[in-house]
């Protein structure tokens, strides 16, 4: 159970990260957009 939630976290991040690169703002719906910066 683990495992594949830290699976998640890690695909998440990534896609995070690439959104980054790209200059685009995500937007969670836990209502934080700058968490991207301190990945």
């Amino acid at each position: 159970m683990s495992s594949h939630s830290l699976d998640l976290h890690r695909r998440l991040r990534i896609g995070c990260l690439r959104y980054v690169q790209r200059g685009h703002l995500v937007s969670f719906p836990s209502g934080r957009t700058r968490d991207t910066s301190s990945l």
